[in-house]
Formats: structure tokens, sequence, C-alpha cells
């Protein structure tokens, strides 16, 4: 299996304690769920340290015994201009699916380490903002991830994927009326899983493009329902 290069990730967020390179855990003494978490794009070493997405998710996440498990993009991976270039991402379009399994490796690898924290959580939930949001929705139509659902939160839909029956797992898109550059790709991914009778709630807030608090707990509710969008 490939390895995650040491070199090629950064510290943790605050509050995570790493558990290999690029791999992050945040969780409560007792967890009865796991979250895997792809973050928005940014670049190395400037994410904010004390309030963030990571934080943001964590703080919403550990009072409902949930535990987080982040990973770290990779850079080069955002080609559509040299600034983006310079930003973390995640494999988001299918010209990138052979990005793929790797990504799956470090993913099944980091599960496996997070077990040695948490014990048994069941089937893990992917999650992702932005960027991430791009990525989870290659992992739900590109990979075998036996995911128990998918939270999408201000990413999109990725052009040409398909939708197959035995990948169809509670799903929750989470849009803001005021998010102009992802709303429309929001709204499309929701008519697209509703055409191929894909089990997925659309929440819309209003507001802008950021994971906010209402976000990440309506993100927790969900998981903590087991994908039963009230």
């Amino acid at each position: 299996m490939l390895l995650a290069d040491p070199e090629q990730f950064e510290p943790c967020p605050l509050g995570y304690q790493a558990l290999e390179p690029g791999a992050c855990l945040e969780s409560p003494k007792e967890a009865d769920a796991l979250v895997v978490y792809l973050h928005g794009m940014f670049e190395p070493g400037k994410l904010p340290k004390k309030r963030n997405e990571f934080v943001t998710l964590a703080e919403a996440a550990l009072p409902k015994r949930v535990a987080v498990l982040a990973l770290e993009g990779e850079v080069g991976l955002c080609n559509w201009s040299k600034d983006a270039l310079k930003s973390r991402c995640w494999p988001n379009d299918l010209s990138q699916r052979d990005r793929v399994p790797a990504l799956v490796g470090r993913l099944d690898s980091a599960l496996r380490a997070s077990r040695g924290v948490t014990g048994e959580t069941g089937r893990p939930w992917l999650m992702g903002f932005s960027n991430g949001g791009f990525g989870v929705a290659m992992l739900l139509s590109e990979s075998k991830v036996d995911a128990a659902g998918y939270v999408v939160a201000h990413g999109g839909d990725i052009t040409g994927q398909s939708f197959e029956e035995d990948r169809m797992r509670p799903t929750l898109l989470l849009g803001a009326r005021g998010d102009l550059m992802m709303i429309g790709r929001m709204r499309r991914f929701a008519r697209e899983l509703e055409e191929a009778k894909w089990p997925a709630a659309f929440v819309l807030r209003d507001g802008v493009h950021e994971l906010t608090a209402e976000d990440a707990a309506q993100a927790v509710e969900f998981v903590r329902s087991g994908g039963k969008k009230k």
C-alpha cells in the first residue's frame, strides 16, 4: 500500500491528535459513531489555528459522542488556476479518478489506526466541505468504501458521475442561499440524486460559503439519527 509521506503534511488542527501522517483524530471518551472529514481547500500553513472548520465540526460532534477523523488533502489537485494549485485539495472530477485508490488506501489505514482510540464505532460516515464535498462525491460514486452515509456541505456534483444502486446510502446535502460559488452545483446535485432515487435530503440555510456551527449540528444530528432527516 502507498504510504503518505510524513513531510507532505502539517500538524493536526487544535484539539486533534495525529494518528499517522495526514490523519488527525478528535474523539470523546466513548464514541458511538465516527465521521471521516474532508476539508475545504486551504494553502499549507495558512489554516487559522483557533477557529476553523475542523474545530467547528468537533465542537458539535464530541458532545454527541461522535468522533471526527480528519484527513489532510494534497497539494496540486485543484488545477483550475495557478493559485488554486497551491492549496490542499481532493480528487474533484472524473479526470482525477486515478487518485481515488490512494485516497481510499489512506482512509482505510487511518480507520484502522482510529479503532485503537475509539474502539468499534461501526461503518464510518463520510463528510466533506467545499472541495472536500467534491472529494466525498468522488468516493460516493468512484470507490467501494463501505460508508454508513454521506454529508456534502457546500460542494457539488461530479460531472458525468453515475449513481449505482449498490452505493446508495443516506445522504445529507447542506447548501447556503448566499453561496454564489456552489449553490447552483448543490441544487443540481440534489436533482441528480432525486432522479436516481437516492435517499438524500437537501437542507438550505441563509448565509454564505462556510462551514457554520449550524451546518455542523445538522451533520451530527444526521449521523446520530442513522441518516434520518427530520
